[in-house]
């Protein structure tokens, strides 16, 4: 299996009081798979940065943002950069983890931007066991639901459909007709298909956010959809068929093309 790629963020220019506990929280992170940004972690790197451009570093740190399978972030330190490097993640799509120093008697406080996200997991600590054991935990974690995903070679609708419904449970997305918005679910199936048409226009079709990724957005919402409001999706899709057997087109006068 591929090394995971970790990308890791910490204060710079922000202030490099916390740059050892950096350190440590990289090489705890090389032991789960490959650091993205070692750097943030160099004692020798001070709050001058790392001296290139910045439209360079910024444009290198989304792409390696984009490239990662995680990102982990210490937040304790207010820093601008980190905030903006999160909400990028979270827009990408990534599992992020934001780790917060309580300390000083638990006194301080996580910005509600980042406390109030729904999209980040959060863990407040008071040592360095505390943080490795929640850093542990989220690569263990993410490392088996990739595992139960990489070994699905071949499935019927109705068990991707079941697939699809333990993810809800698990990520908090409704399981039942009185957990969600029928109309917006179904808004947001049109989103996905909007989303797969401009991909396609771009010529983006195996690329993030491209065609291939927003059809597969698109199916898995109407599965989930389906699951919800309790419709056996291979049964309908069927029924349709046999029902579009039986129908004649007259091509001549329909706008949608054979070619």
């Amino acid at each position: 299996m591929e090394r995971l790629k970790i990308y890791f963020a910490g204060s710079i220019r922000g202030g490099r009081n916390s740059v050892e506990l950096y350190g440590r929280i990289v090489e705890l992170l090389k032991g789960h798979g490959e650091v993205l940004t070692e750097h943030v972690g160099d004692i020798e790197l001070d709050e001058e940065g790392e001296g290139r451009d910045d439209y360079e570093i910024h444009d290198r740190d989304v792409d390696l943002i984009l490239k990662s399978d995680l990102v982990v972030a210490e937040v304790s330190n207010p820093s601008l950069g980190v905030g903006y490097e999160v909400a990028i993640a979270i827009s990408a799509k990534k599992r992020v983890l934001c780790l917060f120093n309580s300390g000083d008697g638990g006194n301080k406080k996580l910005s509600a931007m980042i406390a109030g996200c729904s999209g980040i997991e959060k863990e407040s600590y008071e040592d360095f066991s505390g943080l490795k054991a929640y850093v542990d935990k989220f690569v263990e974690e993410f490392l088996e639901a990739r595992k139960k995903f990489e070994n699905v070679s071949s499935l019927t609708i109705l068990e991707l459909k079941e697939l699809v419904m333990e993810q809800a449970r698990q990520k908090g997305f409704g399981v039942n007709p009185e957990d969600i918005n029928v109309a917006e679910k179904l808004g947001l199936i049109h989103s996905e298909i909007s989303e797969a048409f401009e991909a396609y226009r771009h010529k983006n079709i195996e690329g993030r956010d491209g065609f291939k990724e927003e059809l597969g957005d698109a199916i898995q919402r109407i599965l989930h959809l389906c699951g919800v409001m309790g419709v056996d999706v291979e049964k309908a899709i069927l029924k349709k068929m046999a029902y579009n057997q039986l129908r004649e087109w007259d091509w001549d006068n329909m706008n949608e093309s054979r070619a």
